[in-house]
């Protein structure tokens, strides 16, 4: 059904028919009754597919390789019966060359996955057989067998599953946006309201309470990280057991299969029963897709990628010795020069996809398309600038990620990055020369500063709100405004994700404690904390809607991590990476009884801001001082407090912002228009219980607490009886018992 927060994606059966055309993986054609595997690996000399029953005993069939490298085999006379109770598991052994110098891994003994398998039957957990070279020497094989500890792939009927996903999608303006980024285990393991078998999957999140959960609070995506099937690591393994706790890849972000769901959250149909119901409710769903790796290095064993040819999907230091000397991390030498062996790794996870390989955009356009057919609005990129560079190290908007990306029938999805590695930051080039909107650790750590009660980031608060330097803030109103400019638009504005301190977090914590991740506290970020303890929730309620306000009034798409509702903590803990436990899970009850309004405050933000758009229309706005003077750039530089009016046709909305921990700010003679029948409080983040909105604002001056951010409605229609009435009715929509 289409409304106004929906449409009809006219793209929606060009890509379901695309991915039904896809000819390798595992293919059932349930009218001939019979399922067609192919297995790209052109330098491998032989392939068996391995097929295995309930007790895991093996049947081998050889496959032969067509002239495109791919290794084929059909099996005909199979029921969808059988299908549909996932009958059909199966494995690849891989024979050829094993030359490390030469890229050459290949080991029969280690089956591996199909780099286009739809499903795997169970999570996977490492297992010392599966490396592919003795320990500490990778040039003399591992001769032990792993397909018994292998997860195997199972054969589903991709045509039925996607012929269910729904062409609705949802309709939202762009300067409407609101991404909660969440985690799908986090989010619904304890739950209260999903049933106990269901939390910590894709089922949980259709769950009607959720979905109304997040519409309440105004959210219109839902960014997910990562569902694609992860793996675990030997590096993992042997932190197990060192520290004796269940330590596992939770955020998923190194990955075995991008066509394959992670089994502890479900599969394909699940996934698209989720598409569908937060599409029609007009949210979307963002899939978090990492491909700037994927398998692991060399070390960590033959499961997908490696075994079928390295070459084919890697970066190696011996092709791209211009680029690692332009980063001076370059260690060509005798052990690396002509040593394909030698991987780039700009991810921290062992190795780097390389976009510009025919392979990789393969796997990379059915992954994409999969997820588009399956009702997606959109991708999020982890580590995009590792996918961005060319063997001279030059940012390259011509890159084969850009390139999958820009097809036809991808390029109208919402795309978002993170335009950094761990050498390279490229935020100007992905804003301005590709599509995607670059999430920005500028406005993250000017943000958190801000909101620290940091003096001296009025201007750069100015200037992420304006898009223009300081010197020139008094003729923001004289351009255009900064939402229609794509290149702002779409940059991402965040301040608080899943790497990080929460929100909470980041104000009660100096430090960060990560001890429990068996690092020795030496992993995540050392962005700005400010160690205010939780001595006082009032004020800390204050500063977690203070933050909440400043995303959503800068130009750009802003992002809220989900639990900020709750105040989420991780006990300090800013890279939970491998915490699949309570210290990751979000507590659905509010942290203190201080914080139970802030669902329903965000709530009401998001209804203003859409009632008044003229807030977030730059063009609209004007900056003043303290005594109402209009603001220069001394003004706004070096000070801890920021005003300024949105003029609209009927109304004025005037915001009056205070950083200040310390200090309450007496503003006067506010500008408001001679026309103006009534100024009244629209909201106050120092009383979220909604008890002054509507009240009248005397003699054109207002008070405003520490660290207060306060809204005021110049009408210039309606008295102040009607302005309070209407606002009360307003309030009440998200405040009622």
């Amino acid at each position: 059904m289409e409304n106004e927060s929906t449409y009809i994606d006219n793209l929606h059966d060009k890509r379901v028919d695309f991915v039904n055309n896809i000819d390798v993986g595992e293919i059932f054609d349930s009218k001939k009754e019979e399922v067609r595997f192919g297995f790209p690996s052109p330098d491998a000399t032989k392939v068996d597919l391995c097929f295995y029953d309930k007790d895991d005993k093996e049947t081998k069939v050889p496959m032969e390789k067509d002239d495109k490298g791919i290794w084929r085999y059909t099996l005909k006379n199979i029921s969808k019966d059988l299908i549909d109770a996932e009958g059909l598991r199966c494995l690849y052994r891989v024979d050829g060359p094993y030359d490390p110098k030469k890229g050459l891994l290949f080991n029969y003994n280690k089956p591996v996955w199909n780099v286009y398998s739809n499903k795997i039957d169970k999570q996977h957990v490492w297992h010392d057989s599966m490396r592919v070279h003795k320990a500490g020497d990778i040039y003399t094989k591992d001769e032990r067998d792993s397909a018994p500890y292998m997860p195997k792939c199972v054969v589903v009927d991709m045509k039925e599953i996607l012929s269910k996903a729904s062409n609705v999608r949802p309709n939202t303006p762009q300067n409407a946006k609101l991404i909660g980024e969440g985690h799908v285990r986090d989010l619904t393991k304890d739950c209260p309201f999903i049933p106990p078998e269901e939390r910590g999957t894709l089922k949980a999140l259709k769950h009607p309470k959720m979905i109304e959960h997040l519409k309440n609070m105004g959210y219109t995506r839902l960014e997910l990280l990562p569902v694609c099937t992860s793996i675990d690591s030997p590096y993992l393994s042997e932190m197990r057991e060192k520290t004796g706790n269940n330590l596992v890849n939770h955020f998923g972000y190194s990955t075995g299969l991008f066509n394959a769901l992670d089994p502890r959250y479900g599969d394909w149909k699940d996934f698209v029963e989720v598409c569908n119901a937060y599409n029609k409710n007009g949210i979307g769903v963002i899939a978090d897709i990492a491909f700037h790796s994927g398998e692991g290095g060399i070390s960590d064993g033959n499961i997908s990628f490696r075994g079928a040819g390295s070459n084919d999907y890697f970066k190696v230091y011996d092709e791209y010795v211009d680029a690692m000397n332009k980063e001076g991390k370059n260690h060509y030498n005798a052990q690396t020069a002509n040593n394909k062996s030698v991987l780039i790794d700009d991810t921290g996870c062992g190795n780097v996809l390389d976009s510009n390989k025919e392979a990789v955009q393969r796997v990379m356009r059915n992954s994409f398309m999969t997820f588009a057919a399956a009702g997606v609005s959109g991708f999020r990129l982890d580590l995009l600038a590792s996918l961005s560079k060319n063997k001279t190290g030059e940012f390259d908007e011509n890159s084969g990620i850009y390139k999958v990306l820009d097809e036809p029938l991808l390029k109208p999805l919402e795309g978002y990055g993170e335009p950094w590695d761990i050498y390279s930051y490229y935020l100007e080039q992905i804003r301005t020369k590709t599509r995607l909107g670059p999430w920005s650790d500028i406005v993250r750590k000017d943000l958190k500063v801000w909101n620290c009660g940091g003096g001296g980031f009025s201007g750069a608060i100015a200037y992420h709100m304006s898009r223009m330097p300081p010197d020139k803030i008094h003729e923001v109103h004289l351009h255009e405004n900064a939402n229609n400019d794509p290149n702002v638009a779409s940059v991402v504005n965040e301040t608080t994700t899943h790497d990080g301190f929460t929100e909470y977090d980041y104000l009660v914590y100096r430090d960060r404690n990560n001890y429990a991740n068996g690092e020795n506290n030496r992993d995540g970020n050392s962005d700005p904390a400010a160690g205010y303890g939780d001595g006082n929730p009032k004020m800390l309620s204050k500063k977690l809607i203070n933050s909440f306000i400043t995303k959503v009034l800068l130009p750009g798409t802003p992002l809220v991590r989900l639990g900020t509702e709750f105040a989420k903590t991780q006990y300090g803990n800013n890279n939970p990476w491998n915490q699949d436990n309570k210290t990751s899970y979000i507590n659905w009850e509010p942290l203190k009884p201080e914080f139970s309004e802030l669902p329903k405050t965000m709530g009401y933000i998001m209804d203003m801001i859409k009632k008044y758009p003229q807030i977030k229309d730059t063009s609209s706005h004007h900056y003043f001082n303290v005594n109402g003077s209009q603001s220069y750039g001394n003004d706004v530089v070096g000070k801890n407090h920021l005003s300024l009016v949105s003029k609209g046709k009927e109304q004025d909305i005037i915001i009056l912002m205070n950083s200040n921990d310390n200090e309450k700010i007496d503003w006067h003679n506010l500008p408001i228009s001679p026309d103006t029948k009534s100024l009244n409080v629209l909201f106050s983040s120092g009383n979220q219980k909604m008890e002054n909105v509507g009240a009248k604002v005397e003699n054109s001056r207002y008070l405003v607490g520490e660290s207060e951010i306060v809204f005021l409605i110049a009408d210039k229609g309606k008295s102040n009886e009607m302005i309070k009435n209407h606002m009360l009715q307003q309030a009440q929509k998200h405040y009622r018992q």
